[in-house]
């Protein structure tokens, strides 16, 4: 569907149909753009999970993340399941996503470059900023070192988006450190 206009907005889209009746169609626009120029997108995808406990995910395993309510955290729509570490994009588009991620228990000279790897359907898009040694009191403290990634993809419906972490290594369990968001910019 091109676009309906309303008293008070015009509709750009429509999503399958939801079982919500927004305008006696039983369908959901995608978007739409109120008289004030005001975009609103109903159920617009957008998350922000954190890992709630220690775990090595091993060398090239998926994170994840496994914390999404509570501490500011949540996944409206749905579309990051804590299951798969996969955030799906319900549609086509520009999102933009940040991870961080505090690895601990590393030894002196432990290799930490490209500690992680952001992930469009299973194949590398972003390392991670670091390209470093864990070096005791230099890199990190205490057996930590934290690293993130961020990145502003163009996206097909369907597509999904991973975090992966390079080594053996365990990621601490701490969800303030350790989290993955992303949002639909457009």
């Amino acid at each position: 569907h091109s676009g309906t206009s309303t008293s008070d907005q015009f509709e750009i889209g429509y999503l399958t149909s939801t079982g919500t009746d927004f305008d006696g169609r039983g369908m959901t626009p995608s978007f739409a753009i109120t008289t004030n120029g005001i975009v609103t997108m109903p159920n617009q995808p957008a998350f922000n999970v954190g890992l709630g406990s220690n775990t090595n995910f091993g060398a090239n395993g998926t994170v994840d993340f496994d914390t999404t309510t509570g501490s500011g955290r949540f996944n409206t729509g749905s579309h990051y399941s804590t299951s798969t570490g996969k955030f799906t994009a319900p549609v086509a588009g520009v999102y933009h996503f940040d991870c961080g991620l505090l690895f601990m228990s590393l030894s002196d000279n432990t290799n930490m470059g490209d500690a992680m790897l952001m992930r469009i359907n299973g194949s590398t898009c972003r390392y991670s900023f670091r390209r470093s040694y864990y070096v005791s009191n230099t890199t990190g403290a205490g057996g930590y070192y934290g690293d993130t990634v961020s990145a502003t993809l163009s996206l097909s419906a369907n597509d999904y988006v991973t975090i992966t972490q390079s080594y053996n290594v365990t990621t601490h369990g701490n969800e303030n450190y350790c989290y993955f968001q992303g949002h639909l910019i457009g």
